[in-house]
């Protein structure tokens, strides 16, 4: 079988991320931290096996909540630096993006997108039902069957727009068994996403929730309840003391961010120039932030 240039330039990408999410892995487990692979080959392996393609373009891992702080120094002595701004409390998953020496980009996961709050049962209930399967040439933990149902619904719940995570599910209504759907429920329940994984099932394949005895209670969706930004997740989940700290580190990011995304150099001068210019960007986006912060929706176990 001879591959056209587009699927040889994705097979080409996807092996790479490969290597990548196993050297990743590598180096957690060498500095004592447990991780989950959760996307990418996973689902690909899982419900892409008839030859139809599932590109992926990052690398999503899931740690302990405890371990956080100790996974997110690996990361950052493998060359990689954070993406984002916002506080890890108000967010399920932080970004990392590579250098030249890492050249990848990893979504460093403390918990999965439908359950917004801290859940103690997350992470075991998750690695009790872990597989383990071969990915860049390595035998690494992914999440397991019931686990990867269970955030194909989420998922769904998460990203509402987007054709991939409905031809994810679509497939895994198709290819998993019931027993296998009727566990994830159980998995919701257990770790507190119960209420996304019934409503975005009942929206989006209502026969099978038929057929599991879900209810109707949250049909109507999580959209209008989920917080649309960083700051209004921390009012929603944090109160004052949360906002405050979000606003700080939107207001004054790491040196290291603004080397990496806001184009400073290794000098002083340069690094207080990046600055002024991220402020005025700022200063000029501050009405769209407030906009974000009126009337906050509560956060929702299962919404995200």
């Amino acid at each position: 079988m001879v591959l056209q240039p587009d699927r040889w330039q994705l097979t080409a990408r996807t092996l790479l991320i490969d290597r990548q999410s196993a050297e990743v892995i590598d180096a957690l487990a060498g500095d004592g931290i447990p991780s989950l692979l959760l996307k990418g080959p996973v689902i690909a392996s899982l419900l892409y096996a008839d030859g139809a393609t599932r590109s992926y373009v990052d690398t999503d891992l899931l740690v302990p909540q405890q371990l956080l702080r100790s996974a997110s120094a690996t990361l950052a002595r493998l060359g990689y630096v954070r993406a984002d701004l916002n506080p890890d409390h108000v967010t399920h998953a932080s970004p990392w993006r590579g250098g030249a020496r890492s050249g990848g980009a990893v979504d460093l996961h403390r918990t999965l997108p439908g359950v917004l709050t801290a859940s103690g049962e997350l992470w075991p209930a998750l690695w009790d039902e872990r597989r383990t399967m071969r990915v860049g040439g390595r035998d690494v933990d992914v999440l397991g069957r019931a686990g990867t149902a269970l955030l194909l619904v989420i998922h769904v719940n998460h990203h509402m727009a987007l054709a991939k995570p409905r031809e994810d599910l679509r497939r895994g209504v198709e290819r998993l068994d019931r027993s296998v759907w009727r566990a994830a429920h159980e998995l919701a329940r257990v770790v507190g996403a119960e209420e996304a994984f019934e409503a975005g099932l009942r929206r989006e394949a209502p026969a099978l929730a038929d057929a599991l005895g879900l209810s109707g209670d949250h049909a109507r969706g999580l959209r209008d309840e989920h917080p649309a930004s960083g700051l209004r997740m921390a009012l929603s989940a944090g109160g004052p003391i949360a906002v405050c700290r979000a606003i700080a580190h939107k207001v004054l990011p790491p040196a290291e961010y603004m080397h990496a995304f806001e184009g400073a150099a290794g000098d002083r001068r340069s690094l207080g120039v990046a600055y002024l210019r991220y402020w005025r960007r700022l200063a000029g986006a501050a009405p769209e932030t407030l906009k974000g912060l009126k009337r906050p929706g509560p956060v929702r176990r299962g919404s995200d």
